[in-house]
């Protein structure tokens, strides 16, 4: 999720990107970013919340602190 975030954070809004080609091959993607061109709204959005959730519940109790 970390990896996810850096590559799909805009930091300029905080918003993130709909999709991330760490190839930079794909047509749909911003050359200077390997991004799509638009923000994550709507269904995509509650999906990349609720993977969170479910990756929170997975995870060890404490293994927060690491991330630090």
């Amino acid at each position: 999720m970390l990896i996810y975030y850096k590559h799909l954070n805009d930091p300029a809004t905080g918003l993130l990107w709909h999709a991330y080609d760490e190839s930079g091959a794909q047509p749909w993607g911003e050359s200077d970013r390997h991004t799509s061109r638009v923000f994550i709204w709507g269904r995509a959005f509650a999906g990349t919340r609720w993977t969170l959730i479910e990756l929170l519940e997975v995870m060890p109790k404490h293994s927060h602190s690491e991330w630090n």
